[in-house]
């Protein structure tokens, strides 16, 4: 699977905590962090005010960056780990596709729950339409079970 660019990510901002700040991390071949220490986030507060969220601040230091470096350092094809397990999942309700669904890989590790029903929000053909009505069946017929031994 190729580097298809940066992942941004701004897991934190301006919420009363000043020991937090806004964070941005990058790709999949390369991690690049921006992280504004608590005292320069009282002067940006200061300065732009309560809209000083991740997106406003540590952002566009961190696209600069990367930009910068994706010019020089050449895109190159993600090598999962090799006890990790790759699966085919619909991109929208992350679960088994059916014919239909926008797909990506997602890796799993061993012990993981991997999704085993079928995309409920995609037609897929007649045959997937019969095997979510028959999963759906057992699962309801599983659960009634299931509440009968519980008592």
């Amino acid at each position: 699977m190729p580097d298809t660019g940066p992942s941004v990510t701004t897991p934190t901002t301006i919420d009363g905590d000043a020991s937090r700040g806004p964070a941005t991390i990058g790709t999949r071949t390369l991690i690049a962090g921006v992280v504004i220490p608590a005292i320069c986030l009282l002067v940006i507060v200061a300065t732009i005010g309560r809209d000083a969220f991740g997106s406003r601040v540590a952002l566009p230091i961190w696209a600069d960056f990367m930009r910068r470096t994706a010019q020089r350092l050449p895109a190159r094809a993600f090598e999962p780990p090799g006890d990790m397990r790759s699966e085919d999942l619909c991109h929208i309700s992350y679960l088994r596709p059916v014919e239909g669904c926008p797909t990506y890989t997602e890796y799993f590790k061993e012990g993981d729950d991997i999704p085993s029903r079928l995309c409920t929000i995609h037609q897929g053909n007649i045959k997937q339409r019969v095997q979510r009505a028959v999963q759906g069946i057992f699962g309801a017929i599983g659960k009634g079970l299931k509440g009968i031994f519980k008592r």
